[in-house]
């Protein structure tokens, strides 16, 4: 069957419209503080994934295989998932208590500039892409576990962090903003460990790039 470019994107158009809506609430709101500029530092390396998706269907309805922008999906995920890290640990923890975290935050960051510069400069984390299906997938490099553990790490790290946030916060409004938040990152947890676990026992069974385009939205 043809692949129709327009209908494949569709998820990712909605998903990206559904940002550019946020983004509008965010500008009319005068609530700018930490928490608020790392949600929308969050929500602007998703909405490059967004683009960067549905430039690649159409690269694919060309057969093209669209190196750059499934280099930049991941680039955006790698960053992305760093600011999600440093956001729970601001919602969680008291300006005191998060403060003593600074050390661990940074290393994440560290952490996620390291997997951006070998994943742009070397072929270690990603030797190439391959089509599959209507869309593309890795082939993974000699240090691509690197990535996954990352990945599955923030996650469970962000879901800790936020129970404990949930239960120990000092006000009513504060744990129930971990609760709501701890509810919404769980559906995209599991798409991406479920992804990155099947990827890694070479089973192609699903893509991140139509699957978590509904997960995401869920949790905005």
């Amino acid at each position: 069957m043809e692949l129709n470019p327009f209908v494949v994107s569709l998820p990712a158009i909605v998903a990206l419209l559904f940002k550019g809506g946020i983004f509008a609430y965010a500008v009319s709101s005068k609530t700018h503080n930490l928490q608020t500029r790392l949600y929308l530092f969050f929500l602007f390396a998703l909405s490059i994934q967004n683009i960067v998706e549905i430039s690649h269907f159409y690269a694919l309805s060309r057969n093209v295989i669209p190196y750059f922008e499934i280099s930049a999906f991941y680039a955006a995920a790698i960053i992305a998932l760093a600011m999600l890290f440093h956001l729970a640990v601001t919602l969680a923890f008291s300006e005191t208590v998060a403060s003593k975290f600074r050390l661990i935050v940074h290393l994440v960051y560290l952490y996620a500039t390291a997997l951006e510069a070998l994943l742009i400069f070397t072929p270690w984390l990603i030797s190439d892409y391959v089509r599959f299906g209507y869309s593309v997938t890795r082939v993974a490099g000699p240090v691509f576990f690197l990535f996954e553990v990352y990945a599955i790490g923030i996650f469970l790290s962000v879901i800790t962090i936020l129970v404990y946030g949930s239960r120990h916060q000092a006000t009513a409004q504060k744990r129930a903003k971990n609760s709501m938040f701890l509810v919404a990152i769980i559906p995209m947890a599991l798409v991406v460990t479920a992804v990155l676990t099947l990827l890694h026992f070479e089973i192609r069974l699903f893509n991140a790039s139509i699957t978590n385009t509904i997960a995401i939205p869920y949790f905005l």
